[in-house]
């Protein structure tokens, strides 16, 4: 029987492993689960490799997979340098309080044909316009990805938004590693970025550390430009109010009216206060996959997983 420690950390490294993740000693450490990781070492459940001078912990039969990943992990620091180099038409965007790095970029999971995940926070009120906009602007300069494109090297993938007064509710272990993971490129004022997280408290029970010690990494932190301002100015108000009142008519036609949006399985979610577009999800696959990992290893107890339930969610 495993301790409470000792499951928490088993279930972040098996999570990992799906995706050829791995930690190193010293991450565990940091966090303070060295008692942890001494208890799965007795248990014979995984094993330390010596890998670049880097002590990796990895799952016993998964050391041939850290090659694979350390290669991966340059191609991900890489692309993060792409988008920094981006950060200007995000700031130049009205509404965007926040941008993360999210997805397989996070995890350093991405091969060179890659896009560049991203997941934005706006201002409350004004999610449809910020989407717009941003999307425009992006387009403009040929970095969005769009949904025609199936490979989009280095593009940008606006498939998730929010408001800052937003709370993401839909619990799975699934949904909190793509919280957890998050890894801050910008905000607009400080402390926007930590606090959208810090208000997630579910999240403390699937990952290694609580939401007050996320995000402490940041890649980069710019305020606010003076055409993003400017913008914002001109449409507060009654104004702006229309403005999205009519952006939101628009998008959520187009939505409704995508094939894509009630594919099975799909994540889509068109409110107002959260726009997720992702039709093809593998939560329920990675779901099942885990489950099936820890059955492999001898918890048929930990594998009881659930979806988050999150399908086709759309205001009318």
């Amino acid at each position: 029987m495993l301790s409470e420690r000792a499951k928490l950390l088993l279930s972040n490294i098996v999570y990992r492993s799906l995706f050829g993740v791995f930690f190193t000693y010293e991450q565990i450490e940091s966090v303070g689960l060295k008692d942890a990781l001494t208890e799965l070492f007795e248990k014979k459940i995984i094993r330390e490799c010596m890998f670049h001078e880097k002590r990796f912990i990895v799952l016993v039969e998964h050391e041939k997979e850290l090659e694979n990943f350390l290669a991966m992990r340059k191609v991900a620091e890489q692309k993060k340098g792409t988008l920094i180099k981006y950060l200007k038409f995000f700031r130049i965007s009205p509404f965007i309080r926040a941008v993360f790095i999210s997805g397989s970029l996070t995890l350093g999971r991405v091969e060179d044909d890659s896009d560049l995940d991203v997941f934005v926070l706006t201002a409350p009120d004004r999610i449809w316009t910020a989407r717009f906009l941003l999307s425009a602007i992006l387009s403009l300069f040929g970095i969005r990805r769009t949904k025609f494109e199936s490979i989009a090297p280095n593009k940008i993938c606006l498939s998730h938004y929010m408001t800052t007064n937003a709370l993401f509710d839909y619990e799975s272990i699934f949904t909190a590693q793509v919280l957890g993971n998050l890894e801050l490129l910008w905000e607009a004022k400080p402390e926007i970025g930590k606090t959208f997280v810090r208000k997630h408290k579910w999240l403390r029970k699937y990952l290694l550390i609580s939401p007050n010690e996320l995000l402490e990494k940041q890649v980069n932190k710019i305020g606010q430009s003076l055409v993003q301002k400017i913008g914002e100015w001109f449409l507060n108000g009654w104004f702006g109010s229309i403005i999205e009142w009519f952006l939101r008519i628009i998008q959520l036609r187009r939505i409704k009216n995508d094939p894509k949006t009630l594919r099975p399985n799909g994540r889509i979610v068109a409110t107002d206060q959260m726009l997720e577009f992702h039709p093809d999800s593998k939560e329920g696959e990675v779901i099942r996959d885990y489950n099936l990992a820890m059955k492999k290893l001898g918890f048929p107890e930990f594998a009881n997983e659930r979806s988050s339930k999150m399908e086709v969610v759309i205001s009318n």
